[in-house]
């Protein structure tokens, strides 16, 4: 089911990179009088945030969350729970470790407040019903950012329903006239030199990666509107030399301020000239992320893999990288990775000795080298002679576990069904683990490589997604999406008889 996700990578990139308009007003206690930009060298260090509620209390609605849009591996999203202070304010705080400075976003439902988190710095963020006031380091850049948040990329909230159906050449246009547009904004903004340069370099390199990501933009756009027309106009061949004439001109590309952008070691492109700076903490960070990935997810609306390094990958990684505070950086991430999957171990020991004593779900082992065809077969062999439904799940599937709730009056009253639930590697196991025990049937959490082969097997490429399974072994239906109780549970019946 990794293919599941609704969303390809770099569309979910430029998503969380969208900054939302916000209502609040800003206030500024800064350490500083004179506003600076962070030291563009490496370096290692926890960066903390830490958010206070003033008197306020974010809707029942509103999820609170930090996202961090940082390249190398990083931590986040931060789902937050909000504890209760001495002082009776709400709140919450985390830590991350860094060696660059790094672009977050405090959301709060559908609103944002971009923040910038340093190595060994610390940042507070107090909100109240109608201002937001930063104290502690860069806390005067943070305020000034507010600002220009609305002009920081080449894009806005109606994005991709505004190249809906464009040729590539009218994709470029488009981009051009709201870089100019932004970059204008830019200039004339009442903010320091400083806050200007940072959004200079964000709205750059930004501009960059839309014309050189076009055609997964426009694919995007219409695979949303289902438009095959559409299709058709992002097919127009185009003149790459030039089509991307100019880009590797412009001045952001020759300077260190690049590293203030998340992703910048991604926008390199030799082919048409579009590189980034080559030194040896752009090297550093490329060869760290091969060995990042297998620690955290690339898109941060995902879940992480979680897999600590071997240690093989251990010694190849020391061996490769040769900026110390990269692979500070890495080892660190790993030993977080470590101490957490051996966490998990033990609980989902204590899970499979409470399946045992209660009796309302069970866990399936499934081994990562088994054959997809065969997991269906070894899931509903014990159950010869039963109906079976079959969920095809994830723990981070709203749709998912909204039907599961619905279909809880059908599992009281056919309790001769055989349910069986199928997550994959996406679903964070501890989460995993939280979950199943009130979801009563048959469980198996199988790796993302098994769950991909059973999309195609299966041919689908959605959750949820049910299939059931006669009396005879026979697959007698399918159906992507939740179809209704009263759809399930006729086909069920039809099943059962």
């Amino acid at each position: 089911m990794t293919q599941f996700n609704y969303c390809k990578t770099t569309i979910c990139r430029h998503l969380l990179f969208l900054v939302l308009a916000l209502s609040f007003g800003f206030t500024a206690q800064a350490k500083d009088n004179t506003i600076t930009l962070p030291p563009t060298s490496p370096h290692f260090g926890p960066s903390q945030i830490n958010v206070i509620f003033d008197h306020y209390t974010p809707g029942s609605r509103e999820r609170v969350r930090i996202i961090l849009y940082n390249g190398a591996f990083s931590g986040g999203p931060y789902d937050t729970k909000l504890r209760k202070n001495a002082d009776g304010t709400q709140g919450f705080a985390i830590t991350e470790n860094l060696v660059l400075p790094t672009q977050a976003d405090l959301k709060i439902g559908k609103r944002a407040i971009p923040i910038i988190m340093v190595p060994e710095g610390k940042l507070t963020i107090t909100l109240d019903s109608t201002n937001v006031k930063f104290d502690g380091d860069y806390a005067a850049l943070c305020t000034e950012l507010q600002t220009v948040k609305d002009n920081l990329e080449t894009s806005g909230r109606t994005f991709f329903d505004d190249i809906k159906g464009m040729t590539p050449l009218q994709y470029k246009q488009f981009i051009v006239d709201t870089y100019q547009a932004n970059k204008k904004a830019i200039d004339k903004a009442a903010v320091s030199k400083a806050c200007k340069t940072y959004a200079r370099v964000q709205l750059d390199l930004n501009y960059i990666g839309h014309l050189l990501g076009y055609k997964t933009y426009l694919s995007m756009s219409n695979m949303i509107s289902k438009d095959s027309t559409a299709q058709k106009n992002l097919e127009t061949p185009i003149d790459s030399a030039s089509y991307f004439k100019g880009l590797s001109k412009m001045s952001i590309l020759r300077s260190v301020n690049q590293r203030y952008y998340p992703y910048y070691c991604e926008l390199d492109n030799k082919p048409l000239g579009i590189h980034i700076i080559n030194d040896e903490l752009s090297d550093n960070l490329i060869k760290a992320d091969k060995y990042g990935k297998k620690l955290t997810s690339s898109n941060p609306f995902m879940p992480a893999p979680n897999t600590p390094l071997s240690e093989e990958e251990l010694q190849a990684a020391k061996a490769e990288i040769t900026c110390q505070p990269v692979l500070q950086l890495l080892l660190a991430k790993n030993e977080q990775v470590a101490q957490k999957a051996k966490a998990d171990a033990e609980a989902s020991k204590k899970l499979r000795e409470e399946a045992a004593a209660k009796g309302t779900f069970s866990i399936v082992d499934i081994p990562e080298k088994m054959a997809a065809g065969k997991i269906i077969e070894t899931l509903i062999a014990p159950y010869k002679g039963k109906t079976i439904l079959i969920d095809f799940w994830n723990t981070w599937c709203m749709p998912c576990r909204a039907a599961m709730k619905s279909i809880k009056p059908i599992k009281e009253e056919m309790k001769d069904i055989v349910y069986i639930y199928i997550a994959d590697a996406t679903s964070p196991i501890d989460k995993w683990n939280e979950m199943i025990p009130d979801i009563h049937g048959i469980h198996t959490r199988i790796s993302n490589p098994q769950s991909t082969e059973l999309g195609k097997q299966y041919n689908f490429d959605a959750i949820p997604t049910y299939v059931i399974i006669d009396k005879q072994g026979h697959k007698i239906y399918q159906h992507t999406g939740f179809p209704g109780i009263e759809a399930l549970k006729e086909a069920l019946t039809n099943a059962n008889k």
